[in-house]
């Protein structure tokens, strides 16, 4: 029996690393695409309806996805292009699907939206590491894909076909209040919420946290909004 639960225990946690930071290998020679298909740089199997609602007052329906890759909301126009929302700054928020969406610096994910305070996540392809040789990530306007570089919207990736790459999907959690997202951590509770900053330092001494686990930062976010 003490097997058995040593067993569930360590499945679970492999299962949890997993879920906290999700990688891709590529080996010298491969093509990326051969190893992050296309359906794992973006967020939905296929671009489905959504609605932009702009700060002027206008709602513009379309179908809608938004692309890991380039951390940017994407849309089929009436040709069949796939094309890039531009002026960000000029969008209130966006609706895909059952999601809702807003830009603040990059685009957030709303996960709990309350009166004072919001919790939001950023997922995107923050870098990639390479043993000796990498050349870094870089702009392109080139339209192919080979095996030494990957274009999606005009950004490539390029690397040396002679050492492995490793390309790591990342997580941002934030916070926001009435006028600002922050990276949710316990220094930017206290900027975001300084009238509040012994409170919640109480609170965060009594509770466990974790910012990097959804579900406590749903805990978080509540006890915030009660304040």
């Amino acid at each position: 029996m003490r097997t058995a639960n040593i067993f569930f225990l360590l499945v679970v946690c492999f299962f949890a690393k997993a879920q906290a930071q999700e990688t891709y290998t590529i080996k010298p020679g491969e093509n990326i695409l051969e190893v992050v298909q296309l359906k794992n740089l973006f967020q939905y199997p296929a671009f489905v309806d959504g609605v932009v609602f702009f700060k002027d007052g206008r709602a513009v329906k379309s179908r809608l996805n938004y692309n890991y890759f380039n951390a940017q909301i994407q849309f089929i126009d009436a040709r069949g292009d796939t094309l890039t929302l531009a002026d960000e700054n000029t969008v209130k928020n966006i609706v895909i699907a059952k999601d809702s969406f807003c830009y603040d610096g990059g685009y957030i994910q709303l996960i709990q939206q309350g009166a004072a305070v919001t919790l939001g996540k950023r997922v995107y392809f923050k870098d990639f590491e390479q043993k000796k040789g990498a050349y870094g990530l870089s702009s392109g306007t080139s339209s192919a894909i080979n095996a030494t570089s990957v274009v999606v919207d005009s950004k490539s990736f390029n690397f040396n076909t002679e050492y492995e790459l490793t390309l790591i999907k990342n997580t941002d959690y934030v916070i926001g209040n009435k006028n600002e997202f922050l990276l949710a951590d316990k220094k930017n509770l206290a900027k975001l919420f300084p009238k509040y900053k012994k409170t919640i330092a109480e609170y965060l001494d009594n509770t466990s946290i974790n910012f990097k686990r959804e579900d406590d930062l749903k805990k978080l976010s509540a006890f915030l909004g009660r304040l």
